[in-house]
Formats: structure tokens, sequence, C-alpha cells
């Protein structure tokens, strides 16, 4: 399954997404120091990712969001002045 933009929530810092009504919201990433990174997050996760393949990174593998997203080629806007190579590494 896809992800789809309208199933997001974000509030006060924590960007979740509900897969159906009846459930409660599933917890995808938490913006603490660099909340403009969240648009282009999102739009790369709808973009690369399906929502059981995030699962899959993000609980199984225990990866953390950011690092989940490097592994398909992401860099937070926030990261791109800086050295890119130093942020793949350590994700």
């Amino acid at each position: 399954m896809q992800f789809i933009k309208e199933n997001f929530d974000y509030d006060s810092g924590w960007l979740t997404y509900r897969t159906d009504t009846r459930t409660r919201p599933e917890f995808i990433a938490r913006f603490k120091y660099n909340k403009s990174d969240k648009p282009s997050f999102v739009k790369f996760l709808i973009k690369n990712f399906t929502v059981q393949e995030y699962r899959d990174l993000t609980n199984m593998l225990n990866l953390a969001p950011m690092q989940a997203l490097a592994t398909k080629g992401y860099v937070p806007p926030s990261i791109k002045n800086f050295d890119v190579e130093l942020f793949l590494r350590r994700a």
C-alpha cells in the first residue's frame, strides 16, 4: 500500500500516519530541531516507499526515520549545504 498525503497528520513536531479510520495513527517521524525538513521528508516518503517497506525498516531493522529514508538516497534540506557524505555515512 502506497502512502497517501491526506493520511498524514503533523502535531507539535510529531508526524503520524493513519492507515484506516479505526486504528490509532502510527508514528512516522519527529521533527524536533529541523521542522523545515518535514515537507521534503513526506514527499520523498510518498514517492519512494510503501507503508510496509517503511515499517520493515523502522520496526524490524530498528532504523531511525532519517536512516530509513537515507537507504534510498534522501538528504534533508537542512543538511544539503553541509557535508552530505558525512550524513550518509552516519545514517
